[in-house]
C-alpha cells in the first residue's frame, strides 16, 4: 500500500507573486511618459461547461497586486500591476476522511503593459521553463522539478506550448511525486493568460488529458462572484491533504 503523506503545494500568493513579479520589469521612464501607474487584468477562467464535465469545481478568484519602483536616478515611479488567479479543484471520496482535494488547475491573467508599440510585461515572452523556474524559486516545498514532455494546445484560439514537469513536494519531512503542467502565455486584447495544473503523479492516467481539456476551455473573463467561493483560510492550490492509506482502500 502506497504511503501518501499530507501535503500542500503551490500557495496562491506565492504562485501569482512569482509569475507576476516580472510584470513590472519596465524600461525606466516608459510608464512615466505614458502617465500611467496602474494596470489591471480581467479575471480569466475556464468555461463552466468544461469544468463541470471534467469534475472540477471553482475554488477562488483572487486578485493580487504587484508593486515596484521604476525609474532612473532621482526620477522614479511606483507602478502597480493587478493580476488575477482563478483556481479550480477536484476532490475524491477518501472514506472516513471525507472529501479530499487532490488536483488543481489555475488560470493566471496579468495585464499587458504596452507603450509606443512595445510590450514591457515579460510574462508574454516567457517560456514554460522560465515560468516553472519562477514557481520553483518561490515555493519552498517544490523541489527537483524536471522537464518531461511538451505538446501544443489551443488556448483562446491561439496555439501555445503546454509542458509537463515532474517534481517532489516536501511537507513536514515527507514527500510526494507530482506532475506540474504549465502553458505558455497567450494574449487577449489587454492581458496575458497562462495556466498551471498540478496533481499527484499517481493520478496521471486520469488527469493528464483533463488538464489539457481545461487549458483549451479557458475563457478571457469570468464573473468572480458567480464562479467561485473564497475561503479566507485557504492559502494553497491543493488545500486538502493527499491523505494516507485510506486513499488506496
Amino acid at each position: 500500500m502506497t504511503d501518501h503523506p499530507d501535503w500542500k503545494t503551490i500557495g496562491r500568493r506565492e504562485t501569482i507573486g512569482a509569475l507576476a513579479a516580472a510584470t513590472l520589469g519596465c524600461v525606466a521612464g516608459c510608464l512615466e511618459r505614458a502617465s500611467l501607474t496602474e494596470y489591471e487584468s480581467s479575471p480569466a477562467g475556464v468555461d463552466s461547461s468544461v469544468w463541470e464535465e471534467t469534475g472540477y469545481e471553482p475554488v477562488v478568484v483572487e486578485s493580487v497586486a504587484s508593486e515596484r519602483e521604476v525609474g532612473v536616478g532621482p526620477v522614479t515611479e511606483d507602478v502597480t500591476a493587478i493580476n488575477y488567479l482563478t483556481e479550480y479543484g477536484k476532490s475524491i471520496d477518501a472514506g472516513p476522511l471525507g472529501e479530499q482535494r487532490t488536483a488543481a488547475f489555475v488560470v493566471l491573467s496579468t495585464p499587458r503593459v504596452e507603450f509606443v508599440g512595445r510590450e514591457y510585461n515579460p510574462v508574454g515572452g516567457m517560456s514554460a521553463d522560465e515560468l516553472v523556474a519562477e514557481i520553483e524559486r518561490a515555493v519552498d516545498p517544490l523541489d527537483d522539478v524536471q522537464f518531461e514532455t511538451e505538446r501544443t494546445v489551443t488556448v483562446l484560439d491561439q496555439s501555445t506550448v503546454h509542458s509537463r514537469y515532474v517534481g517532489e513536494i516536501d511537507r513536514f519531512g515527507r514527500s510526494v511525486d507530482a506532475d506540474l503542467h504549465v502553458s505558455e502565455a497567450v494574449e487577449t486584447d489587454d492581458d496575458f493568460v497562462a495556466t498551471v495544473g498540478v496533481y499527484p503523479r499517481r493520478l496521471r492516467d486520469g488527469e493528464l488529458e483533463t488538464v489539457r481539456t481545461l487549458a483549451e476551455g479557458v475563457v478571457p473573463a469570468v464573473d468572480a462572484d458567480a464562479n467561485a467561493e473564497f475561503d479566507a483560510d485557504d492559502e494553497s492550490v491543493l488545500e486538502e491533504a493527499v491523505a494516507d492509506d485510506h486513499l488506496d482502500d
